[in-house]
C-alpha cells in the first residue's frame, strides 16, 4: 500500500467536510428568529385546514372548563368595546354585547360577530413566548430585554385587536363569509408579518442600537 505523499497530505488536510443542513451551530439574534418564524410560517400554510380544526375542537374543550366562564365575563366583553370604539372613526358603527358585535351594514343588514376566549389571540401569545427563547438568547443588558419583552407583550395584543377589527370591517363591508375566510387564514399571515416587524425593530433599536 502506497503512503500518501506530502502534497496529497496538504491537500486533505486543507479539504472542508461536507456538513448536514442542521450540523452547523444555532443561529441566534434577529437571523434565528426570521428563522424560526419561516418554519412556522412554512408548517401554518401546510396544515392550516388542520390547525382552523384543532383550534375548534380546543374551543369546545376550553368551554367547559372554569377559564372559558372568567375569559368570557371579564376579556370579551373589554374586547368587544375596544373594536368598537377603533371602528368610529371609520363610521362604523357598532353595538358591542358582552358577546357579540352588532354592526349594521351598508345595505341594511345586520351582522353580528361572536366573540369567544379564542379571540383572544392565545396563539399569538405562545408564540411571542417561543420566540423570547431565541431572540433573547443574546448578551444583552437586562433593562434592554425587559423592554423588547415589554413592547412585545403590548404590541401583540393591540395587534390582536388591530386583526380583529379589520376583520370586522370585512364583515361589514363584505359579509360574514368573507370575513370567516379572512379570520381563519389572513388572520395567521397578519400575526407572523408582525413578529417579522417586532424583532426587527426590537435588533434595529433597541437590543442593538446605541
Amino acid at each position: 500500500m502506497n503512503e500518501p505523499n506530502k502534497e496529497q497530505f496538504d491537500i486533505d488536510m486543507n479539504r472542508k467536510t461536507a456538513q448536514a443542513p442542521f450540523g452547523s451551530s444555532l443561529l441566534t439574534g434577529f437571523r434565528g428568529v426570521s428563522r424560526n418564524l419561516f418554519i412556522v410560517l412554512v408548517f401554518l400554510l401546510m396544515s392550516l385546514p388542520l390547525f382552523t380544526t384543532f383550534n375548534e375542537i380546543l374551543t369546545k374543550i376550553v368551554e367547559k372548563t372554569g377559564l372559558y366562564t372568567f375569559l368570557t365575563q371579564n376579556v370579551v366583553p373589554f374586547e368587544t368595546r375596544a373594536v368598537s370604539l377603533i371602528l368610529r372613526p371609520f363610521g362604523i358603527e357598532a353595538k358591542p354585547t358582552v358577546s357579540h358585535l352588532f354592526i349594521e351594514r351598508p345595505d341594511g343588514s345586520t351582522t353580528g360577530i361572536f366573540f369567544s376566549w379564542n379571540c383572544l389571540g392565545w396563539q399569538s401569545a405562545i408564540l411571542l413566548l417561543l420566540t423570547f427563547v431565541t431572540g433573547l438568547s443574546g448578551n444583552f443588558p437586562i433593562s434592554r430585554k425587559l423592554e423588547v419583552i415589554l413592547l412585545g407583550l403590548s404590541g401583540t395584543f393591540l395587534i390582536n385587536l388591530l386583526r380583529i377589527s379589520v376583520v370586522t370591517m370585512i364583515a361589514y363591508y363584505f359579509g360574514q363569509l368573507v370575513a370567516t375566510i379572512a379570520h381563519d387564514y389572513g388572520g395567521t399571515l397578519f400575526t407572523i408579518a408582525w413578529f417579522f416587524f417586532y424583532w426587527w425593530f426590537s435588533y434595529k433599536f433597541i437590543l442593538e442600537g446605541e
